[in-house]
């Protein structure tokens, strides 16, 4: 019997990317869970996929080659899709460290799925397969607050929901700097209480040194 193959979360199996991997049944097949070109996660035999049997869910391969190289309107003005405005938020908080909610995201080490990062339309396609389309009154939330912007970890939720699944918020000398600094550099208090995830009276509070009051040099 040869030695298993170990995978990992996002490592390339054939054509398709590895997401997890079903209880394992003695005498039959190993199975996993495989991310497709078009989005969706599937189940299917991992001898299949590592021999190339397996491309797809079963979609149409050519149609979704076709899709990603068309030009899509989704980020044209008129036509803008709001997914697209989700894939770059969620790109500029991961990664633009010039971005203010960066500190709250990339700079805790949150990261964005790697396949989505240039492919806007894996990432749109897993969402709406796997989610649906946005709720009204909600947001797309990760169900993991430590965890990264990937499959499994996604959903949408309501303001409600995302208020209790928050960090316990304490601010460092770092946060409390940066926070003065952004009042300093006219930013609105209620746009740094979003960054920050605390309410605008707390910002005023700590801007007026109320509290976390640090000697600062």
């Amino acid at each position: 019997m040869g030695v298993k193959i170990k995978y990992k979360k996002g490592d390339k199996v054939g054509y398709l990317t590895y997401h997890s991997e079903p209880e394992f049944v003695s005498g039959k097949p190993r199975f996993i869970n495989a991310i497709c070109e078009c989005g969706r996660i599937f189940k299917t035999r991992h001898g299949d996929v590592r021999h190339l049997k397996v491309k797809t869910c079963g979609c149409s391969h050519q149609r979704v080659l076709l899709e990603r190289n068309t030009k899509h309107s989704d980020a044209t003005r008129k036509n803008k899709h709001y997914l697209y405005s989700v894939w770059g938020g969620i790109k500029k908080r991961c990664y633009n460290k010039k971005e203010p909610g960066y500190k709250n995201y990339g700079w805790r080490g949150i990261k964005m799925y790697e396949p989505w990062i240039n492919d806007y339309l894996m990432f749109k396609n897993y969402i709406l397969s796997n989610l649906g389309e946005r709720p009204e009154g909600h947001s797309l939330d990760r169900i993991d607050n430590d965890g990264n912007y990937e499959p499994g970890n996604l959903r949408w939720a309501d303001r409600v929901t995302q208020n209790t699944n928050q960090r316990p918020k304490t601010f460092s000398e770092i946060d409390v700097y940066m926070i003065r600094n952004l009042i300093k550099a006219n930013f609105v208090q209620r746009r740094i209480a979003e960054m920050y995830k605390t309410t605008p009276s707390t910002i005023c509070d700590i801007n007026k040194k109320r509290i976390y009051n640090f000697n600062m040099k």
